[in-house]
């Protein structure tokens, strides 16, 4: 339909009865995206992959476009059509990581987004590797910026909805 659809498979082996069947589920849920951001320690039991670059060649493989790997305090890695590569994170005090990969989806789509609407919607495939890594570094900044405080939100900047109606 000319959407971009995007994952965070956030799995948690705790939450299946057979931590085994998730395997299967979430590689034909990555396998319908566009867009896939992905934590390291997630890599080894979707792809069965021990390093991070194999890791996220694979989950490629299954058809996504755009492959983000967080990796904690050390940044991301992406794979994809216009190249691969790390962006370093950015150092902070770390108080609560709650969200802090939340607010990385939040940052890297926020950033996407209007490239991937504009002239009918490009493909992810087509995104140049600065504008990517300009959504990883968005990414990282938002990541870091929550795990400075306790909470999922209370790190989150606040966006100013300038648009709407006074009152509203």
């Amino acid at each position: 339909a000319g959407r971009v659809i995007s994952s965070d498979p956030n799995w948690r082996p705790h939450l299946w009865d057979d931590p085994a069947e998730a395997a299967p589920i979430l590689r034909r849920l990555v396998a319908g995206c566009d867009l896939v951001k992905i934590s390291d320690d997630e890599l080894g039991p979707l792809t069965g992959a021990s390093e991070v670059e194999a890791g996220a060649r694979a989950v490629r493989g299954l058809g996504c476009a755009l492959v983000v790997v967080t990796l904690g305090e050390r940044g991301c890695y992406y794979d994809a059509p216009a190249g691969s590569g790390y962006l370093p994170g950015e150092k902070v005090k770390v108080v609560d990581t709650t969200g802090a990969g939340d607010a990385f989806m939040a940052g890297l789509l926020a950033e996407l987004a209007p490239r991937l609407s504009e002239s009918g919607g490009r493909p992810a495939s087509s995104l140049g590797k600065a504008e990517i890594e300009r959504a990883c570094a968005r990414g990282n900044h938002l990541g870091a910026l929550v795990v400075t405080q306790m909470g999922a939100t209370s790190g989150l900047p606040r966006a100013r909805i300038s648009s709407l109606p006074p009152g509203e």
